[in-house]
C-alpha cells in the first residue's frame, strides 16, 4: 500500500510467504547514507549489529516499536544503541 501521508511517499511491501517488510521510496537519498553509516560502525564492531537487532526485537516483542503511536522507529532504537556505545567508558565506538 502507499503512505502518502509521509513526508517523503512511501510504498510499503510485505511478502506473505516469509513476513519481510519493505519500504520503497525515490529521489531520497538519506536512507542509503544512513546505511552506509551504519555498515561502517558494523565494521568497526560487530556488537553494534549484534546489539541493535537485540534492542529492535526486544522492542517489537513488547509492542514498542511503532512511531505513528508515538513510540521510537527501528532507527531511533538503532540510534540509542549507537550513542550508548559511544557514551560507554571507555567508548565501543567512535
Amino acid at each position: 500500500y502507499a503512505l502518502l501521508s509521509a513526508r517523503i511517499p512511501i510504498i510499503k511491501l510485505k511478502d506473505p510467504a516469509t513476513g519481510i517488510s519493505a519500504d520503497v521510496s525515490i529521489q531520497n537519498d538519506m536512507p542509503v547514507f544512513r546505511s552506509q553509516l551504519l555498515l561502517q560502525y558494523t565494521r568497526i564492531d560487530e556488537r553494534f549489529r549484534q546489539l541493535v537487532l537485540l534492542v529492535k526485537d526486544w522492542s517489537h516483542a513488547r509492542a514498542i516499536n511503532n512511531a505513528p503511536h508515538g513510540f521510537l522507529n527501528s532507527f531511533g532504537y538503532t540510534m540509542l544503541v549507537l550513542f550508548y556505545l559511544q557514551n560507554t567508558s571507555p567508548p565501543i565506538l567512535p
